[in-house]
């Protein structure tokens, strides 16, 4: 067994007794449903931020204020859809602040040409939709 096995293994091994216990507890009254949601949310933020936000994060790679301001995509699930850029927040604060950058979000996109349109929404409901103007058109 190589050691990348072993660490696999033990990450698995320590992932379900993390889920056996959360799930006791729930049964057993001990967690009530605020504790839930936030473990919900401490497993969303373990991921790995996605291609397109280190794409966003690399664009301002040499300015580290606006590197700093849209570091508030790493509490978002940011994917591309039929030419709309969505970036899906947990909470209504975070949604607030993604949109205070808005003006660093839409640069980027219109010059790469990811997206026509950049949509912000809490869970899955929308809070704003507006365009990426580029200075070409897109195919």
């Amino acid at each position: 067994m190589t050691p990348d096995d072993m660490t696999r293994d033990i990450l698995s091994l320590i992932i379900k007794s993390f889920v056996k216990i959360v799930s006791f507890l729930e049964r057993s009254g001990s967690i009530q449903e605020e504790e839930s949601s936030r473990v919900d949310e401490m497993f969303r933020m373990m991921k790995r931020p996605s291609q397109l936000t280190r794409l966003i994060w690399d664009f301002y790679r040499e300015n580290p204020m606006e590197l700093q301001q849209l570091k508030v995509l790493e509490n978002c699930q940011v994917f591309r859809r039929w030419g709309v850029l969505h970036i899906r927040c947990w909470k209504e604060d975070v949604a607030e602040a993604v949109l205070g950058t808005r003006s660093l979000l839409v640069e980027p996109i219109g010059q790469l040409r990811i997206a026509q349109k950049i949509q912000v929404s809490v869970a899955k409901n929308p809070v704003a939709l507006f365009p990426v103007h580029s200075d070409k058109q897109f195919v």
